[in-house]
């Protein structure tokens, strides 16, 4: 398996990989909160770049790969399968990383949801006071 196609991050095979449109660093895309959660922009230092799909190159070394899984073990899975078998790998999911990521993904999902009802409050406090005024 290619280094490249590994995530600095998880240290797995990338899921639904994204890249720097900078420097083209590759993470899985669910490894993107933990970057936003340390308050970086990137994976390399001092980039400014953002994080976009994944080029077209990547995604079809991905799609002709076959992966072992390096939670239950089983081997030759196409990439697309592996996309669909981690989501129900008891042992993939059980690693303590993609463990912190699922609670990182839900807390973000979770702050992102909070915000807009905030924002829709705030609008409707301000409507509710011009009126009163």
């Amino acid at each position: 398996l290619l280094d490249e196609m590994i995530c600095p991050i998880c240290l797995k095979v990338l899921l639904d990989p994204i890249e720097c449109d900078k420097c083209q660093a590759i993470i899985c895309d669910n490894c993107f909160f933990i970057l936003k959660s340390a308050e970086k922009n990137c994976f390399n230092e001092g980039c400014k770049g953002k994080y976009i799909k994944a080029n077209k190159f990547v995604r079809e070394i991905l799609n002709n790969l076959s992966i072992k899984c390096s939670g239950c073990g089983k081997d030759n899975i196409k990439y697309a399968e592996y996309l669909n078998h981690v989501k129900s790998c008891e042992e993939y999911l059980s690693n303590p990383i993609l463990k912190k990521l699922a609670l990182i993904n839900q807390k973000t999902e979770e702050i992102a949801k909070l915000k807009k009802e905030k924002e829709i409050l705030v609008k409707e406090a301000r409507n509710c006071w011009y009126r009163y005024k």
